[in-house]
């Protein structure tokens, strides 16, 4: 375990001794991104107060990857745990939190699936092909988004943008594991209109999910279909039209589950395909200064198990939504919304329910100087099952001296359990819904600090974060969903830096310590208490592009096991053989690491691909 810690961080104190003093570059490569996620509506992310990562179209090219759920993985904060090869179910944690914590958007669509056990989302079954930007913030946001976002909120984006013209984008990877990913994106983006459209799929024999030490040799494949498109037109100078769509068709070839673990089985399989979409009108008053936005959203999933005993879930959700966001007068900005959600789920096992809750919210954005902003929000909610539920968050955010920033931010939060978690019934291996359920309640505090150094070459940021959930709900294999009496407690710290130390050298390095702890002591499950990642990004000469990332995790509990540490290190190189196209390898688990990131669930060895990246 020593050396595997040295080796993380020796890899990532390499930024440090590349920051020599005497670069003194007054070129500010850090420019700070505008972000929507973090107050619905548009604003610098240093005025947000919030804990907020964006990762943008070129993040992804300078690492390529499959899924969203690997791209997010060097987040601070975040730890990513697939469930066996490309195509498996994907845990996410974000601060201790899980995937059912955390709401995931996609061109606005919200993808959790109704018809899952906790209605989530599976980011290990979303494809990169047609993403180009990704706001990760994290942190209770309840209070704009609704029950769903406890634990954060992870907001995805695609299409092309105004102005750029006709754009046709091609990609294409295959290598180990008979894998082979591609798609193409076509687009088109004029001063007041846009639209594009993408079809992206994945193949892949895969490995097998179980424990290599059980002699496990049987492949888990898996094919995925994604076709989609989002577009926009301006119908008056303040009247805006626009819309996204998204289709998924998969096939996940699964192992047999016995005593909580992973069996080689032929055969078993799950299919699954999901519809979403959403439409919107937005309306600009008073000559834009106050701009009104009503959308319908829709999303049905289906999902089923091709095994001994076929079983069936569906899940259905209808979704309106009105936004608006008035500039009442400089420095003081009203953001309100309501929304009406039903949402529907029906099972071969007996379950057909469904459940409604409206909500509506008040946020107002004071900046009574350039230099400090505060924000401060109230909803309410009314669940059909469980009545009304009032939540607020406040942030603040000041800028002391010129490239320093002191943050904080304070919030409730609660989740509802879903239909599924009431009301499934019995199976082989014991109960699973509970109908005395009730709604998770939490209380979540941070404070933190970024600082430029060296002419905006190099950032560097602290934060420290505290919450507290009251009444949490858990699943226990052989009890089913139980609700775990008290606050259950998740406390911790996250370091990062970021440099250009030279023109051709981009570092980052991120380091989180968490503490998440039941009201008995025990740890969470998969909660890492100490997640490092580095990703260095190097042009040592014209059109060649290097990649490195590293990730260590530690004392990560998981089915009542303690899972044993592990350093994974990948690497990529590009050579754009012509301008807008370009050509990689990357390698994942270099050092060939056997490991486990969920107990019994077993981790891709060393393995290579080779893709290409082309733009016209």
């Amino acid at each position: 375990m020593r050396k595997q810690i040295e080796r993380t961080l020796v890899f990532g104190a390499a930024a440090w001794l590349v920051l020599p003093p005497f670069v003194v570059a007054e070129e500010v490569f850090l420019a700070d991104p505008v972000v929507v996620s973090a107050t619905r509506t548009p604003i610098e992310a240093a005025k947000t107060g919030s804990s907020i990562s964006v990762i943008t179209q070129q993040d992804l090219e300078d690492n390529p990857q499959n899924t969203v759920a690997e791209a997010i993985e060097t987040v601070p904060g975040v730890a990513v745990a697939p469930r066996g090869s490309l195509g498996a179910s994907t845990e996410i944690s974000v601060r201790g939190f899980d995937q059912s914590d955390i709401l995931v958007r996609f061109d606005g669509i919200e993808l959790a699936d109704p018809g899952e056990l906790r209605v989530q989302s599976d980011l290990g079954q979303i494809l990169l092909g047609d993403v180009n930007r990704i706001e990760v913030l994290r942190g209770a946001q309840s209070a704009l988004y609704g029950g769903e976002a406890i634990g954060g909120v992870i907001d995805i984006t695609s299409g092309v943008g105004r102005g750029t013209g006709r754009t046709l984008k091609l990609f294409g990877e295959g290598g180990s594991y008979n894998t082979a990913v591609g798609g193409a994106t076509v687009g088109l983006g004029e001063l007041d209109w846009d639209l594009s459209a993408s079809v992206q799929g994945a193949r892949s024999a895969g490995f097998s999910a179980a424990d290599k030490e059980t002699g496990a040799s049987e492949r888990d494949g898996y094919e995925n279909v994604t076709l989609s498109t989002v577009g926009s037109v301006d119908v008056t100078e303040f009247v805006t039209l626009g819309g996204a769509a998204r289709y998924v068709e998969r096939e996940t070839q699964i192992d047999r589950i016995a005593g909580g673990l992973p069996v080689d089985a032929d055969g078993r399989s799950v299919e699954s395909e999901l519809a979403a979409g959403r439409g919107f009108a937005r309306v600009g008053l008073f000559e834009g200064q106050f701009m009104n936005e009503f959308s319908a959203q829709f999303l049905t999933s289906t999902r089923e198990f091709k095994e001994a005993t076929d079983s069936k879930f569906e899940g259905d959700r209808l979704k309106l939504e009105y936004l608006g966001s008035w500039d009442v007068t400089e420095g003081i900005d009203f953001v309100l919304g309501g929304d009406w959600t039903d949402e529907d789920v029906k099972t071969s096992d007996g379950v057909d329910e469904d459940s409604q809750i409206a909500g509506g919210f008040l946020q107002m954005v004071f900046e009574p100087t350039s230099y400090l902003t505060f924000t401060g929000a109230g909803r309410y909610d009314h669940h059909s099952e469980f009545g009304g539920e009032p939540t607020w968050r406040g942030t603040a955010a000041v800028q002391p001296l010129q490239g320093t920033v002191v943050r904080g931010a304070v919030a409730t939060g609660f989740r509802a359990p879903s239909n599924r978690e009431l009301f499934s019934p019995p199976g082989i291996f014991g109960p699973v819904g509970n109908p005395d359920l009730e709604p998770e309640r939490s209380f979540t505090w941070e404070i933190g600090v970024d600082q430029n150094f060296f002419g905006g070459r190099a950032r560097a940021s602290a934060t420290y974060f505290q919450s507290r959930t009251e009444d949490l709900i858990a699943f226990r294999f052989g009890e089913g969903f139980v609700q775990i009496e008290g606050d259950t407690e998740r406390r911790g710290v996250e370091l990062g830096l970021q440099a250009r130390p030279f023109d051709n050298l981009d570092v980052n390095v991120a380091y989180t310590y968490l503490n998440a702890e039941e009201p008995d002591g025990d740890q969470l499950e998969f909660a890492p208490r100490h997640d490092v990642t580095t990703k260095v990004v190097w042009r040592p000469i014209e059109r060649v592009t290097l990649t490195g990332t590293a990730t260590y995790l530690g004392e990560v509990r998981d089915s009542g096991e303690d899972l044993s540490p592990f350093f994974v290190l990948n690497a990529v190189a590009a050579y754009e053989v012509v301008e807008d196209i370009s050509l990689y390898v990357r390698v994942v688990n270099i050092l060939d690491e056997n490991y486990q990131r969920v107990d019994g669930f077993e981790t891709s060895d060393l393995a290579a691909y080779a893709g290409f990246r082309a733009q016209f």
